[in-house]
């Protein structure tokens, strides 16, 4: 690994000055026609003008690595595989993942990219492919890719997120005036993660590679989505800042893997060794060591709840993703704050509902909204959970432990007391067994067991309406039960 100074002084004054003078813009000054006979054109230089650091530092690594070529042939490691070979191992079987008898109408979509005339990702051009034939045919005309899968073929947000096979890696090296060759790539992260690299290719700057660890497949969840990132912040930290920090995303866009001789990019393969997450959550126990002896961790009261940046951000629906869990959440910090359900709702279908509208391709229903409340204000839940508050939100969440719950002694009760106490508080309500399983916490089977005793009994009353999205009205019999 060397920097741009190293390079440099080996290169010596006579080389460097020239690419110098080669990455300098020259100001051209075209005469008009009147001044030309026969209406040609002529330019003339008149001076040369600063250089542009950027260009210069591109050719003096591409004047380095041509010159490292010439050298005496060497064994390389690894071999050179086609970019076919590539995009199956990254993602192997998986298109097929969730497809069975019974689901044959049911796919997995990558997205594909290409660039503009400036080099910038074109995002109205997407597309997107359900096979992995699709996608090797669509690879010639786009230049970046998903290595996730998704569910929904309309965005590759967060939300549609299905599947995860591969930690990729961009190495932005001509941002830190670094050199350095694939091997010595390989062997940096080797060395700073204990893991090799699968595949390593160049990206379209030249000096910059891209590479992968390839995975164990994991879920699109939002706990699995946040252990991977969570994970990957980790490993940019020890990989020392060569590494684009944006990349630790599990929805990340990626240079695809090319072989072109003309601009000398090639994929390069290492290994096919497929790792668990788990072998990595060693990073986090590091971490969390980190923070103890930082003393990042924190307890908060109730007080200034709101103030914290990330409750302050879920509270004014400042989420990324995930807008279920998030309006669940935000019930839950309701709650802590003993807040009553109808508080609750009368804030969050105002103006919380309307603010997780923007930047979503698809609308959050105020049903969904109601249902994840009532699920929060069940007996199943005490409060929030801080890791919840980070996924939704992205902003750290240092709270070690809200809690303000008070025991009722509900949770201690058999379940036909619980139930008939969940009735005594309402007297009436409107519902179904599979919102009151939610409710109440007790199983379904459970659950319907003790409405048919109750009703025996005549302590509650209702008739079942049978039929998708009916609803029964059950009515608790005070004077019975007394």
């Amino acid at each position: 690994m060397k920097n741009i100074e190293q390079i440099e002084n080996e290169l010596g004054l006579e080389v460097t000055a020239y690419i110098r003078d080669m990455s300098s813009e020259t100001e051209r000054v075209f005469l008009s026609p009147i001044e030309i006979k026969l209406n040609t054109y002529q330019a003339i230089s008149v001076e040369k003008l600063e250089v542009k650091e950027t260009l210069y530092h591109r050719n003096l690594i591409a004047h380095y690595k041509n010159s490292k070529s010439l050298e005496p042939h060497r064994k390389r490691l690894g071999k050179s595989i086609t970019q076919v070979k590539a995009m199956k191992l990254l993602y192997r079987d998986y298109f097929d993942y969730h497809k069975s008898e019974k689901q044959k109408k049911k796919s997995l979509y990558a997205f594909l990219f290409p660039r503009d005339k400036q080099g910038v990702i074109d995002q109205t051009n997407k597309k997107y492919v359900s096979t992995i034939d699709n996608l090797l045919k669509e690879v010639k005309k786009n230049d970046c890719f998903t290595p996730a899968l998704f569910y929904d073929n309309r965005s590759y947000i967060k939300e549609n997120l299905s599947l995860m096979s591969a930690i990729v890696f961009d190495f932005d090296l001509l941002a830190k005036k670094i050199v350095m060759t694939k091997e010595e790539v390989f062997y940096f992260v080797k060395d700073k993660l204990g893991v090799e690299l699968s595949i390593i290719w160049d990206t379209k700057t030249d000096g910059n590679y891209a590479g992968a660890i390839l995975i164990e497949s994991m879920s699109g969840k939002p706990l699995s989505v946040h252990l991977y990132e969570q994970i990957l912040k980790e490993m940019l930290l020890k990989l020392e800042g060569i590494v684009d920090t944006s990349c630790f995303t599990a929805n990340h866009l990626f240079s695809l893997p090319v072989n072109s001789k003309k601009t000398n990019r090639e994929i390069r393969f290492y290994n096919n060794r497929i790792h668990s997450i788990e072998d990595f959550r060693y990073l986090l126990n590091e971490r969390d060591k980190r923070r103890e002896m930082e003393g990042e961790s924190s307890s908060i009261s109730m007080s200034n709840l709101l103030d914290h940046p990330a409750i302050s951000a879920l509270y004014n629906g400042e989420v990324t993703g995930y807008r279920n869990n998030a309006a669940f959440t935000l019930a839950l910090v309701f709650k802590t704050l003993h807040k009553s359900e109808q508080e609750c709702m009368d804030y969050m279908h105002s103006k919380w509902y309307y603010n997780v509208q923007n930047g979503f391709d698809h609308k959050f229903t105020k049903n969904e909204l109601t249902k994840c409340i009532r699920h929060a204000y069940s007996l199943r839940y005490k409060s929030f959970h801080s890791d919840y508050v980070e996924i939704v939100t992205g902003l750290r969440c240092n709270i070690v432990r809200v809690s303000t719950y008070q025991p009722t002694g509900k949770h201690r009760l058999g379940n036909e007391h619980k139930l008939r106490l969940f009735f005594q508080e309402r007297g009436s309500i409107n519902s179904n067994v599979s919102e009151l399983v939610q409710l109440t916490g007790i199983k379904t089977r459970t659950l319907e067991g003790l409405l048919k005793k109750l009703k025996e009994s005549g302590e509650l009353q209702y008739e079942t309406k049978r039929g998708r999205g009916l609803k029964t009205l059950y009515v608790y019999n005070h004077y019975l039960a007394a």
